[in-house]
């Protein structure tokens, strides 16, 4: 389960990258593409470090 959130964030890195790649060409906002990449960017670094999350002894 873990592992799929992983590949749903670098999907949306990869969706979210093309969207800012047209808003460099004026196509989308450019600002709308930034924050949609960095709210991807931060999604996927987050699921990967809940992973190895030391859950406790009991």
């Amino acid at each position: 389960m873990k592992k799929s959130w992983i590949i749903v964030g670098l999907v949306l890195i990869m969706i979210t990258f093309c969207l800012f790649i047209l808003s460099l060409l004026q196509l989308f906002p450019r600002l709308l593409g930034g924050l949609l990449l960095l709210s991807a960017v931060v999604f996927t670094l987050h699921a990967i470090n809940n992973q190895n999350r030391f859950k406790g002894l009991s």
